[in-house]
C-alpha cells in the first residue's frame, strides 16, 4: 500500500466503506486520481471500478480550501447531467477529502483527441448537443432553477450589452474611416491643384521668357 500513499487507517476506513483504491491514474496540483473498486455489501462477488479524485487539504494553499475546495464539492453533489460523469460519493477524512466518482475507462476528450486525432464535425456536434442540454431537462430544485433562470437572464443582458457596444464601436470606426478618406480626399484635390498650379507657372515662365 505504499505505492499508494496510504495509511493503513485510511485503507481500513475505506474498506469498511466497500472502497478499495488499486492504482495511481495521475495527479494535479492539490490532488492524486486513483482507480478504485467498490463492492456493495448485496454483491460480494461484484466490484464497480470507480475513480477516486484525493483532496488533502494539508498541502493546498487557503484560499483554495476556503473558496475554490468548497464550490466544487458544491457543484459535484448538485450536478446532474446525463452525459456528464456521476459522483458516487463524498466524504472527509481529517485534511482529506475523498470523491468517488464513475471511471472514464476510455478516457477523456484529451486522451481520445491525442489518440485519434481530430474530430469529424458531425461527431463534435452531437457531443455539443448533448453537453448543451436543455437545463429545463434537469432534477433542479425552485431555488437552483430561479439562480438558473437569473444566470440565464444575466447573461442575456450581458451579451446585449456588449452586442450594442460593438455595434457603437463599429460604427465609430465607420465614421472615422469616412472621415480620414474625406480629409485624404481633401488632400489629394489639394496635390492636384498643387501640380496644375506648378505646371501653369512654369509655362508662364516658359512664355515669358522664351516669347516675349
Amino acid at each position: 500500500m505504499s505505492q499508494l500513499n496510504q495509511t493503513p487507517s485510511e485503507e481500513a476506513t475505506l474498506a469498511a466503506r466497500g472502497y478499495k483504491l488499486v492504482r495511481k491514474l495521475g495527479e494535479g496540483c492539490y490532488a492524486k486520481v486513483y482507480l478504485a473498486e467498490y463492492k456493495p455489501e448485496h454483491e460480494t462477488d461484484h466490484n464497480n471500478p470507480l475513480a477516486c479524485k484525493i483532496v488533502d487539504t494539508a498541502n493546498a494553499p487557503k484560499d483554495f480550501v476556503k473558496k475554490f475546495l468548497p464550490r466544487e464539492l458544491d457543484i459535484l453533489v448538485k450536478l446532474n447531467h446525463p452525459h456528464v460523469v456521476h459522483v458516487h460519493s463524498i466524504f472527509q477524512r481529517r485534511t482529506k477529502y475523498f470523491i468517488f466518482m464513475r471511471f472514464a475507462e476510455n478516457g477523456d476528450l484529451l486522451d481520445f483527441v491525442l489518440k485519434n486525432g481530430s474530430v469529424a464535425e458531425n461527431q463534435a456536434r452531437v457531443w455539443f448537443r448533448q453537453l448543451a442540454l436543455d437545463p429545463r431537462l434537469l432534477v433542479l430544485t425552485p431555488a437552483e432553477q430561479a439562480a438558473l433562470n437569473n444566470a440565464i437572464e444575466e447573461r442575456k443582458k450581458h451579451e446585449e450589452k456588449f452586442t450594442k457596444r460593438d455595434s457603437m464601436r463599429m460604427q465609430s470606426i465607420v465614421r472615422l474611416l469616412l472621415f480620414s478618406l474625406h480629409k485624404l480626399g481633401c488632400l489629394f484635390l489639394l496635390f492636384l491643384l498643387y501640380v496644375v498650379l506648378s505646371r501653369t507657372l512654369l509655362l508662364v515662365h516658359f512664355v515669358c521668357t522664351h516669347v516675349l
